[in-house]
């Protein structure tokens, strides 16, 4: 009957935007996944393993035994969204190596505040294309 059909209708509109609502909120640490995973946008790859995973790359100890290798140069920017009350800043500028080394970096930040301020900090690489290329192996955490 009438009604009946309508019943089905609605409740599979519900069933639709239920779905829609769901799928936003997934949304967000969906792409996240996919971005470490792949690189995409210059998002860094996040390394999840111990020192001895077979991570997908075939390095020798040496990296400057590899064929082609040269010196990269890899600079590093900060930006602290405006209203927040922090500086933040690398305590270096650049650091120099071997593609297939690790490297180390370290930043500085200041609460500007009188009360503690629970802040996140995000990073990227840029060009995009280089993103792949980078492994995060240590916590981006202060």
């Amino acid at each position: 009957g009438f009604w009946g059909d309508n019943a089905s209708l609605g409740a599979g509109f519900l069933a639709v935007a239920i779905g829609a609502v769901g799928l936003s909120y997934a949304s967000v640490p969906l792409y996240r996944v996919f971005c470490q995973a792949t690189g995409y946008g210059g998002t860094v790859r996040t390394h999840k393993g111990g020192a001895d995973d077979d991570d997908g790359y075939d390095l020798p100890e040496d990296p400057s035994t590899l064929p082609g290798n040269r010196t990269l140069t890899v600079t590093f920017d900060t930006v602290v969204d405006p209203p927040l009350p922090w500086s933040f800043k690398p305590a270096q500028k650049s650091v120099q190596l071997m593609a297939g080394q690790t490297a180390l970096a370290f930043f500085e930040t200041t609460n500007h505040s009188d009360e503690p301020i629970v802040g996140v900090a995000t990073y990227n690489v840029v060009p995009m294309q280089s993103g792949p290329y980078f492994n995060k192996i240590q916590c981006f955490c202060f």
